[in-house]
């Protein structure tokens, strides 16, 4: 998976401001949503992801999954993942059924464009990622087109293996991208930990319960955007393991600003760039393994994330969210048309082929 991070994180964190992305969440919603897509649809998004076929995918999905849930009451990384339908469509079970058994997909129907559309799927969101998104509103709106909504979360809590004194804590000036300072609280200690130094930056590790926490630090002059722009960084640090984890230890002196940080990441720019497009245009993208409709399309691809770090740990959230449109047909029964004509209106007097009024209705 080391290409994909390396490359989604590139596009995914492009642009200004606070970020924050997770490879792992958008990786299973592109691996669901290659379960209900066909076609030249289906093997861009394989491609995108490395995988030769779908059987590949639910492999690494079970690997994946298995080796990151952890829930032992001091650490915890939670997955999950749902696919919303609209209610007023039959779809697919067979794929439903595929979604449930490779990817512990929970499936729902709603009627989309709704409140309770949006309130059920914020809701979900919200015990999936413990309150951490969508506890302040709601994650979605959704709309009567609204054909469908997956849903992946990735949930992060662990405690520092080295806890930060708050007696320690102390406000000191943050300098921001734009030059402009304020005042925030740094949390300080001086510990043996892993360092690395590498062309344009360096890193030092924190441990965690649950792993690690890698802080890397830009050059003067050197901006992180720069760094992330460079689609090998990530993996470059991957590969430098043997050096930040144990290699290179000496005594690291932290200055570490207490932080919570969020983003609303729009994810269409990233999937264009990652090569997969057909399934963002009603002209190619391709639905068939999930509902007997056309057109059929990706309409929003959105991430939102958020991660908090103080004396104690760090806790982080993400769910990247795919939702697919279809003809506006959906919006009503099709063997029922209902003309209710309680707002402005049109009408059109013919004779033969010729028109001979044409009106608008605003007042009667």
């Amino acid at each position: 998976l080391a290409d994909y991070t390396g490359t989604s994180a590139a596009l995914a964190l492009a642009g200004e401001g606070n970020r924050v992305y997770s490879p792992v969440s958008l990786w299973f919603a592109l691996a669901m949503l290659s379960e209900t897509t066909d076609g030249e649809t289906q093997q861009q998004i394989l491609d995108a992801l490395g995988a030769s076929d779908v059987d590949q995918l639910r492999d690494w999905a079970d690997i994946l999954w298995h080796a990151l849930y952890l829930d032992d009451g001091t650490a915890a990384t939670l997955l999950g993942t749902s696919i919303w339908l609209n209610e007023k469509l039959d779809f697919h079970q067979d794929t439903l059924e595929r979604l449930a058994e490779y990817y512990y997909t929970g499936s729902f129907q709603v009627p989309m464009g709704t409140g309770e559309a949006d309130s059920a799927i914020t809701e979900w969101v919200s015990e999936q990622t413990k309150g951490l998104i969508g506890s302040d509103g709601k994650v979605l709106t959704t709309r009567a087109e609204t054909l469908a909504v997956l849903a992946s979360t990735l949930y992060f809590q662990a405690r520092w293996s080295d806890e930060f004194d708050p007696r320690l804590t102390e406000e000191d000036e943050f300098t921001a991208a734009d030059g402009s300072e304020s005042a925030v609280d740094f949390m300080h200690m001086t510990q043996t930990a892993s360092f690395l130094r590498q062309n344009g930056y360096q890193a030092a590790s924190l441990g965690t319960s649950n792993g690690t926490m890698t802080f890397v630090l830009p050059d003067e002059g050197v901006t992180p955007a720069e760094l992330l722009a460079d689609p090998d960084f990530l993996t470059e640090l991957t590969d430098s393991e043997s050096k930040i984890y144990g290699e290179f230890r000496q005594k690291v002196q932290w200055s570490v600003p207490k932080f919570d940080v969020s983003s609303d990441l729009d994810l269409i720019p990233a999937l264009t760039g990652m090569g997969i497009t057909d399934v963002l245009y009603r002209g190619t993208a391709d639905f068939p393994p999930l509902v007997d409709l056309t057109p059929v399309w990706l309409e929003e691809a959105r991430q939102i994330a958020r991660v908090k770090v103080d004396e104690e740990g760090v806790e982080a959230a993400a769910v990247t969210l795919l939702a697919a449109d279809a003809s506006e047909a959906i919006t009503e029964d099709p063997a029922v048309c209902i003309m209710d004509l309680d707002r402005p209106f049109l009408f059109v007097i013919r004779d033969g082929d010729a028109v001979l009024f044409v009106g608008v209705v605003e007042q009667v």
